[in-house]
């Protein structure tokens, strides 16, 4: 009788802890058969509740944000306390397509870092700089005969910062061909709505000065009514300079007395329509598809946010920086005439989501640069 009371002891501990083992912990990934729209969902309404989103800077994060990314179907956010999960978790309803991983900086330390901390480069011009969330550093970006002079004569920098060599990038060079055109170039059309109560067009920035008409197939169509490029003076300390800067690279085209009608579709693969019904939230991990009048249809990754990169104009050859710029790694490169050209999101349920509008690109990285739709939507062009 006693050895058969030790052995129900043992079968009843050993089921108390395997129960212990399987059941879920908050705030623990658990194995999930979702999609990338169930961690979509989750970030979206985490953006909600805490006011927050990551595709433009903002300065109410919360104190240990190091940022986010999407990794297939889980939303990955990065804390330097992970005490402070509970915070996401009670935000998007204990969501099993959340998981946390603990770094050493917030994200607005390295922002601020990124801004801040120029000078420890030297006399150098930084090209592009952004946060890396991920190695959880800021990055600046030397072009190749700077980047080697730097590397020999560099110093410790005792600070989360990575100095790497970067390649020369332009506004896409807007030539002729389908789609529309101003009075020297040709680009593409991202997407239609409104502006200031008018029906408009949103295209690219660069080479697009208000005033310029705007043709469709040799028919006026409008004019630009704002253009965003210049829009300010970056001042740059080390040298004494200012120089032109914006968020985004964008314009948007007032088509109110168009002859020709327009729609709320954009091209997808092979040339069909696709219907758009939104906008969406921009996120590192992001699969996205993009139509440009050059290259036609291409599906990427967003692997970067918010970055800051210095471009030319295609034609007059002007410098500018652009701050926000979406990094995108594509399946084939843009060219020129695909600048404005959509980028945009498909969930799995079929809904077509406006992510921004091509700027320009780096044909050795196979990145395309995106202009995020916050940016027009920050001047007022809303999507109808």
């Amino acid at each position: 009788m006693e050895e058969k009371d030790e052995r129900k002891k043992l079968w009843t501990f050993l089921l108390t802890i395997l129960c212990i083992f399987l059941m879920p912990i908050k705030g623990m990934a658990v194995e999930t058969t979702g999609t990338q729209d169930d961690a979509i969902d989750a970030y979206e309404q985490i953006e909600e509740v805490l006011e927050i989103r990551t595709d433009i800077f903002m300065d109410n994060y919360p104190d240990s944000f190091a940022g986010c990314y999407l990794d297939g179907n889980m939303l990955v956010i990065l804390l330097t306390d992970l005490k402070d999960a509970d915070i996401y978790l009670d935000a998007c309803n204990n969501s099993p397509y959340v998981r946390f991983e603990e770094k050493e900086y917030s994200y607005t330390y390295l922002k601020n870092l990124e801004k801040t901390s120029t000078d420890l480069i030297g006399d150098y011009k930084i090209n592009e700089s952004y946060v890396d969330i991920k190695k959880n550093c800021v990055v600046y970006g030397l072009l190749e005969d700077e980047y080697e002079t730097y590397i020999q004569t560099k110093s410790s920098i005792d600070l989360p910062i990575q100095v790497i060599l970067t390649e020369e990038a332009t506004a896409n060079a807007m030539q002729g061909g389908e789609g529309i055109s101003n009075d020297k170039a040709g680009m593409s059309i991202g997407f239609f709505g409104t502006y200031k109560g008018k029906k408009a067009l949103l295209t690219c920035g660069h080479e697009n000065p208000v005033g310029s008409n705007v043709y469709y197939n040799g028919t006026k169509i409008g004019n630009i009514v704002h253009q965003e490029i210049r829009t300010y003076l970056d001042y740059d300390p080390r040298t004494n300079t200012s120089t032109p800067s914006s968020h985004g690279d964008f314009a948007i085209v007032d088509i109110s007395q168009s002859p020709i009608s327009t729609s709320m579709n954009v091209l997808g693969e092979n040339g069909t329509s696709i219907k758009i019904n939104g906008t969406a939230y921009v996120i590192e991990g992001l699969e996205v598809k993009f139509y440009g009048n050059t290259t036609k249809y291409g599906t990427g990754t967003v692997t970067q946010l918010n970055q800051k990169k210095d471009l030319n104009e295609p034609i007059s050859w002007k410098p500018y920086h652009v701050y926000g710029l979406v990094v995108i790694s594509s399946n084939h490169i843009a060219a020129g005439g695909d600048s404005g050209g959509s980028v945009y999101y498909t969930s799995s349920l079929g809904n077509n989501k406006i992510a921004g509008t091509i700027v320009g690109n780096n044909r050795d990285s196979r990145i395309i640069y995106m202009s995020p739709i916050v940016h027009a939507e920050n001047v007022g062009f809303d999507f109808d």
